[in-house]
């Protein structure tokens, strides 16, 4: 049989059980468990605040790290687009028109015949802003299309976060490489 073993061998525990904190170096069930039940209100305040500062010191920068991925995921589409429609050239001798436009990547033009679809495993993406991206074919630019976001904005131009991102009209391709 196993034996119990006291924490306190030299106090009974009926006499632990009535007798007060007051009492040095004696401590009653009742007052362990009364001690040990919670935390304050002052306590919970005082995390709270401390929780508060730490999400308005990180969260501003989280914000600009979210901004930043998008601009990044928007970059690398443009490029996947851009590799689905050199397939697509490979296939047909040619970049989709502007009136057939990303869906060509999709579903087959009516005139075509060495088309060998689809290009794109999914539907045309939207930018990572929820528009879609521009594309343009016979542009006088190296790529002999355009093919960009419009940016965070989603109007023509701009700088930072709402500048064009992709293979743009004129010759300075901004953000993509070759």
């Amino acid at each position: 049989m196993a034996e119990t073993v006291s924490l306190y061998p030299h106090v009974d525990s009926d006499e632990r059980c009535e007798t007060s904190i007051s009492e040095p170096g004696k401590f009653s069930v009742k007052d362990v468990l009364s001690r040990a039940g919670g935390f304050s209100l002052i306590e919970l305040l005082a995390v709270l605040v401390i929780m508060g500062m730490l999400g308005a010191l990180v969260g501003p920068r989280l914000f600009t790290q979210v901004d930043n991925s998008r601009v990044d995921t928007a970059m690398t589409q443009v490029r996947m687009l851009k590799a689905s429609m050199q397939t697509f050239r490979l296939d047909v001798g040619r970049y989709p028109n502007s009136e057939e436009g990303l869906n060509a990547l999709i579903t087959a033009p009516t005139d075509i015949r060495n088309w060998r679809g689809p290009y794109l495993e999914d539907i045309v993406p939207n930018d990572p802003w929820g528009n879609p991206y521009v594309y343009r074919s016979g542009e006088n630019n190296f790529q002999g299309f355009v093919l960009y976001s419009r940016g965070a904005d989603g109007k023509e131009g701009g700088a930072d976060l709402d500048k064009d991102i992709g293979f743009l009209p004129d010759s300075s391709e901004q953000g993509t490489g070759s």
